[in-house]
């Protein structure tokens, strides 16, 4: 005992030197090229952004954007037409591709010439089309105010570990109000799907359900702005083929003052004759007090934006969501040094999603 005692203090002294990794901090780093390009199918994705990145010790080399004739792109061997119009934004070269209509199964590569920086290159293949064999939104009884459902998304065919999946929704927000006159105003936003409706559901909490990342491509027609959270999803969160969330409708649900065979005017009677508008309420001489607004009809409808992620495009969004949300970090106990990238000679991402999207639900 004697013994264990006397080389307890040695070993752990010994353990403590050999957890010191000397290092220079001074001139250890060298400028890079940084590409991002995340090609889609089957909606055009045609920008791509490459960037001079200066050294993280030294002093920076000032501007010192690529130019576009330091850049090509292929589509399986095949050399792609880049637009002579580009923009630049300090060192960050933006950069359009014509004429890219990609289908799944198309590689795509990406070269650049560094000049003072080594040179970069990355490469993609574009994931099959996901198959949507349904989705169902139900109402979640719980909720006395009517505004949330649960929707399952049932997916056609068996899903495989090493597939990887993103989802987004988009709410279409329609709001009669009736003032001075009949008013209908649109509004769209993109909701995260969420995992927590109720106690029970805290019983089954997986923190790795929650892995998201902001995605702006070019799949929604509809909204002003296409960017919106995306979830990140893996083999693991689907059941029987079927992933579930939540969704909460923005706002208070006026449709549940309604009787329940309420439903709003068509735009056509049936024997084809439009119906006339309601007439606006004549103004008065001198002054008269304004209108309150009185809200007729809160409507929301959804749209499904499902989406096959290539491998190396899941890890790049994970290592973004862990950066963001790395508990240990934020408390200062461990560096947030999650990073993933695929260029070589270089930082950045070059990852391929294919993607499909539902009518309005």
């Amino acid at each position: 005992m004697k013994l264990l005692r006397t080389l307890l203090p040695a070993f752990l002294l010994l353990a403590a030197v050999s957890c010191e990794f000397p290092f220079p901090l001074d001139n250890v780093s060298d400028p890079a090229i940084y590409i991002e390009y995340l090609p889609s199918c089957p909606y055009s994705t045609p920008r791509l952004n490459i960037a001079y990145a200066d050294p993280a010790y030294g002093k920076a080399a000032g501007l010192h954007a690529p130019k576009p004739g330091d850049v090509s792109v292929s589509i399986n061997g095949s050399s792609a037409k880049i637009s002579p119009d580009f923009t630049t934004d300090g060192n960050m070269l933006t950069l359009t591709l014509e004429n890219t209509e990609l289908k799944s199964g198309d590689r795509i590569e990406v070269k650049v010439d560094g000049g003072s920086a080594p040179d970069a290159y990355a490469c993609t293949t574009l994931p099959p089309l996901p198959e949507l064999a349904g989705v169902e939104m139900i109402p979640v009884a719980e909720d006395t105010t009517g505004n949330t459902l649960k929707v399952n998304v049932k997916l056609a065919g068996e899903i495989k570990e090493g597939e990887y999946y993103g989802l987004r929704i988009l709410e279409r927000n329609t709001i009669v109000s009736l003032g001075k006159s009949l008013d209908t105003t649109v509004f769209y936003s993109y909701k995260l799907p969420g995992q927590v409706a109720s106690r029970e559901d805290l019983n089954s909490l997986d923190l790795d359900a929650f892995a998201n990342a902001e995605y702006a491509g070019s799949l929604t027609e509809e909204a002003d702005t296409t960017s919106g959270p995306m979830m990140l999803l893996t083999y693991k969160q689907f059941q029987d083929n079927i992933y579930s969330f939540y969704v909460s409708k923005s706002g208070f649900n006026w449709q549940s003052l309604l009787p329940e065979d309420f439903e709003l005017p068509a735009p056509d009677d049936p024997d084809g004759q439009e119906i006339p508008a309601v007439p606006e309420i004549p103004e008065m001489p001198g002054e008269v007090p304004d209108v309150p607004s009185i809200v007729l009809v809160d409507n929301a409808e959804y749209v499904v934006e499902l989406y096959r992620l290539s491998e190396e495009l899941y890890n790049y969004y994970k290592a973004q969501y862990l950066m963001r949300f790395n508990l240990l970090s934020n408390f200062g106990v461990t560096p947030p040094n999650f990073t993933y990238s695929n260029v070589q000679g270089g930082l950045g991402i070059v990852g391929g999603l294919s993607g499909v999207r539902t009518g309005w639900l």
